[in-house]
């Protein structure tokens, strides 16, 4: 075999580098790669945390007795006996495994109500001064305790938690201490649409098996603001937490009506004795 020497080609260049190009697809690729992992892990949290013991919970954010606001006057003594009493009757309609819940105030003038991970619903100063019959407040407990059952508060917690072990081991951002996080900044995070509308349905299954019927339970949503005001998009209100939408108001009636729930019965007083 007689080797013959190839002539170099003036035309031939290495690849032309182009480094925008090349960022781009870094940056794709890192994207696609944070954004599977995040859908991988938010899948396995909401596969794990329904097996999660309740007692495990306690441990995360503390005792109830830490962050709930001791009565101050007798308006207050008087709120936190409302709902002792309404949320024990509550209890009677609602799942064993919901039995060793309990509620307590919150001293926020700002209307809202939180679900907190180890077994605490809270309710503001702010919601207590504005419902005015058990049917409301009976129905604001109800959707706590729905979101409890499917331990919505926990899936979110633990997704904060996975983003942020997650960015922090690529480099992006860093350890924020999801685990410690007190009630206030727990109230911020927004359940998603599904969510809701679960609670909603366990929410006034347990006020029609308590009082008979569904009526006055949602009186409340009519008192506060348009949710698509400036006012509601500038303040931390119930429905910052709780998105209301004539879509979600129109479910919960339909509900009503699907299951034969009566809605023409008269609501209790909040200071009444039921």
């Amino acid at each position: 075999m007689i080797y013959k020497h190839r002539e170099f080609r003036e035309d031939t260049s290495p690849r032309e580098y182009h480094p925008i190009k090349e960022s781009t697809y870094m940056l794709l690729g890192v994207t696609c790669f944070i954004l599977a992992s995040l859908a991988i892990t938010s899948l396995f949290i909401d596969r794990l945390v329904v097996y999660l013991p309740y007692s495990w919970e306690r441990k995360l954010v503390g005792t109830f007795e830490a962050v709930r606001h001791k009565p101050q006057n007798k308006l207050q003594e008087s709120q936190q006996q409302s709902l002792n009493t309404l949320f024990e009757t509550l209890l009677t309609y609602s799942p064993s495994e919901l039995s060793t819940l309990k509620v307590g105030l919150l001293d926020i003038e700002q209307p809202n109500a939180i679900a907190l991970p180890g077994g605490m619903i809270l309710v503001t100063t702010g919601l207590m001064s504005k419902v005015r019959s058990q049917n409301e407040l009976a129905f604001v407990l109800g959707h706590e305790l729905g979101h409890y059952q499917a331990r919505d508060h926990l899936r979110n917690l633990g997704r904060g938690i996975a983003i942020s072990i997650i960015l922090t081991t690529i480099g992006i951002g860093q350890a924020t201490g999801e685990l410690t996080v007190g009630p206030t900044q727990l109230a911020a995070r927004k359940f998603n649409r599904l969510q809701e509308s679960d609670a909603d349905a366990f929410g006034l299954r347990l006020v029609a098996e308590m009082f008979g019927h569904v009526g006055g339970a949602t009186d409340y949503f009519k008192r506060l603001p348009d949710p698509n005001s400036a006012l509601n998009k500038t303040i931390a209100s119930y429905l910052s937490t709780h998105p209301l939408n004539e879509e979600r108001i129109t479910q919960i009636k339909h509900l009503a009506i699907q299951q034969g729930w009566r809605s023409n019965g008269k609501p209790v007083s909040i200071n009444e004795k039921f």
